[in-house]
């Protein structure tokens, strides 16, 4: 289950633009250790994140959960 701390340290919200961006997340997200860690962080911490479905919705993916942001 998602927990609002969880949430908070993997994503930043910006609230004028509406877009969520990962932050580096913390080595204790990944159970396969460091060479997981530092890869995505990586290649993903400070980017924008989420993608437009079929249906018109902005959805994310937090561990292989699809979240509407709008929920989030």
């Amino acid at each position: 289950m998602l927990t609002k701390e969880y949430l908070n340290e993997c994503l930043t919200y910006e609230p004028n633009t509406g877009k969520f961006i990962w932050k580096k997340r913390p080595l204790k997200h990944f159970k396969h250790g460091y060479n997981s860690w530092a890869r995505w962080n990586k290649c993903w911490a400070n980017k924008q994140t989420g993608y437009v479905n079929q249906k018109g919705y902005v959805e994310i993916r937090i561990n292989y959960n699809k979240y509407y942001a709008h929920r989030l």
